[in-house]
């Protein structure tokens, strides 16, 4: 059982969550009473965006485990994407008052002070974190975000790239030098290191939104097409069909007003306007994804050369 979450754990890490869900799944079918096991499928449901079902799978885990961290520190980053910061804020130092010693918590609570404006006191949740361990990459991270925030360009800079001597792969470092090289404007460089950290991770929201800054730099009319595009995928299938049954709606409603008030060849192309939409809805996605490969085979080539 060990071995069997510590693979769960080891696939949460490298982003496979959707894979560590359907295990925690069945240890849960044998073990329906597993605290650790709630508690991990929470934190992949939280990353997959499914924010009422891993605020419901924590509580689940505080039933049988009130004083583990974990639960208290999915709960604050459900109640910080719903803006319940109060809440947050207490469930993060619940987190912190059983693991003193996860830093990861530390982070998520700087962060949550970064958005009330309160950036002194996210400074000492940070520096409290690096008393913990000096080597930590998430801090020193949040650290030099910190320092990207307020405009201090090489401070940000220098522990960016300290952190990618440490580990070149990272690939939240690798995101924030992204920003650091397009503000700069050294775009070629901003566009290599966001595909190094979608190479490792091609849902990451923040690497993807990055990449559509960037190209639109390059290209308003690109820039536009794939940041809609990054938009509807990150809603996951079930949730583009739900946009999809709005636009069906919508644009039948308005073929109806254009029948009634104006004129049938109107009417006409609003309706291919909507067979247009289907049509796309089902090409673009994989076109999509062949356009963010090549992306990054253009970069594997460069490097090389």
């Amino acid at each position: 059982m060990k071995s069997k979450i510590n693979q769960i754990i080891y696939q949460i890490s490298i982003g496979n969550n959707h894979k560590a869900s359907e295990s925690l799944k069945g240890v849960l079918a044998n073990y329906p009473d597993d605290g650790t096991a709630h508690a991990l499928l929470a934190l992949c449901l939280y990353n997959m965006k499914r924010l009422n079902a891993a605020k419901y799978e924590a509580e689940e885990a505080l039933k049988f485990m009130t004083e583990y961290y974990l639960p208290y520190y999915v709960l604050g980053l459900v109640n910080l994407a719903n803006f319940n910061y109060q809440e947050a804020e207490v469930n993060f130092y619940e987190a912190i008052r059983f693991d003193v010693d996860f830093t990861p918590t530390y982070c998520a609570l700087a962060s949550l002070y970064e958005k009330l404006n309160h950036p002194e006191k996210a400074q000492a949740i940070l520096k409290k974190a690096l008393e913990i361990d000096p080597e930590d990459l998430e801090v020193l991270t949040a650290i030099a975000q910190q320092h990207f925030n307020r405009n201090e360009i090489k401070e940000a800079e220098s522990i960016s790239l300290s952190i990618l001597n440490i580990n070149s792969e990272y690939s939240d470092a690798l995101i924030l030098m992204g920003h650091i090289s397009l503000k700069e404007g050294k775009i070629e460089e901003a566009k290599k290191q966001v595909l190094s950290a979608l190479a490792k991770n091609p849902t990451d929201e923040e690497a993807l939104s990055l990449l559509c800054n960037i190209k639109f730099k390059e290209s308003y009319i690109f820039g536009l097409w794939w940041r809609v595009n990054t938009f509807v995928n990150s809603f996951g299938s079930i949730h583009s069909i739900r946009i999809l049954m709005i636009a069906f709606t919508t644009v039948n409603l308005l073929s109806f007003l254009a029948l009634d008030f104006v004129n049938f060849e109107l009417s006409s192309a609003i309706n291919y306007l909507w067979i247009a939409i289907c049509i796309y809805s089902w090409v673009g996605p994989s076109y999509f994804s062949r356009a963010l490969k090549k992306e990054m085979e253009t970069v594997e080539l460069k490097t090389m050369y």
